[in-house]
């Protein structure tokens, strides 16, 4: 009888410690998921932070910086230092 015990004991403990492993995989996914959520909603963000910053811009009749890096001639950029 006692050797059934013993047994029970092992297999409840190998359960547990299935048990707590599992919920360590399950809580670590979560948290690799929120941090990869909370990633994409910060580079959107920052998108629209640049695409309302250039609305603005526009609106006020000031060059974004794609449009004063694609007016400038290549000799101006040589001269001032701009070209790599």
């Amino acid at each position: 009888m006692s050797d059934r015990r013993a047994e029970l004991e092992q297999k409840k403990a190998k359960l547990l410690a299935i048990r707590e492993s599992k919920k360590k995989r399950d809580e670590s996914r979560k948290l690799f998921s929120d941090e990869k959520l909370s990633d994409i909603s910060h580079n959107s963000s920052a998108a629209d932070l640049r695409q309302t910053t250039d609305e603005l811009l526009k609106d006020l009749g000031i060059a974004t910086g794609d449009e004063v890096s694609g007016n400038l001639p290549d000799q101006a950029i040589y001269e001032n230092g701009l070209s790599e």
